[in-house]
């Protein structure tokens, strides 16, 4: 004849058993899954880390339009962000537009520029060039402030139109009476104007 207590006790048992069982696998369930989320962690670190070590933009341009209608295109190769100031933008193969409201278009290019993102001032230099209408500089130095219509070209400046070829240290262009002044850094230098027949 079974003996009930020991029936009881093997139920018991078996009981704390099947609760221990339970337990591991929900444990174990736990571990597994943990793995996955460090990973993505992980993961999503190496994603934050990756855009400072690679700041640089390929074939990128910058649109800005003023009040008055006034259009400026810069477009590069490449740029990369300055680390020490983020709206200091480097540029390689520069290009430059400024059209003005009159339909009358400058084009600039450069080896390379600096760009303002928030002023829109840009200094372009090495092997400088603007063009506007039938004239060419050719300069180591420009620099546009387009919020206040200026540039300024200068060092090394040749200035060439259809009839005459100018050499001068530096040129002060007003974008908006196109009115402009050329100078010598050394007053006692002068302006040298060649004629397109010889005579200067």
């Amino acid at each position: 004849m079974i003996d009930k207590k020991n029936v009881i006790q093997v139920f018991l048992l078996l009981i704390i058993i099947l609760i221990c069982i339970f337990f591991y696998n929900l444990i174990n369930k736990k571990n597994i899954s943990n793995p996955e989320i460090n990973k993505l962690d992980i993961k999503k670190q190496k994603d934050t880390d990756e855009p400072s070590n690679s700041n640089t933009i390929v074939d990128i341009e910058y649109i800005t339009k003023d009040q008055e209608g006034n259009f400026y295109l810069i477009k590069a190769e490449k740029s990369k962000i300055d680390q020490s100031n983020e709206n200091r933008i480097n540029l390689l193969n520069v290009k430059g537009k400024i059209r003005l409201k009159k339909n009358q278009e400058i084009h600039i290019t450069s080896d390379e520029a600096v760009y303002n993102s928030l002023t829109t001032d840009t200094q372009f230099f090495n092997n400088v060039k603007l063009l506007y209408n039938d004239h060419l500089v050719e300069c180591e130095v420009l620099t546009l402030k387009f919020s206040n219509k200026y540039i300024i070209l200068e060092k090394n400046l040749i200035y060439n139109n259809l009839k005459t070829k100018i050499i001068a240290d530096k040129i002060e262009f007003d974008l908006t009476t196109k009115n402009f002044k050329m100078m010598m850094y050394n007053k006692n230098s002068k302006i040298k104007i060649i004629n397109i027949n010889g005579n200067s």
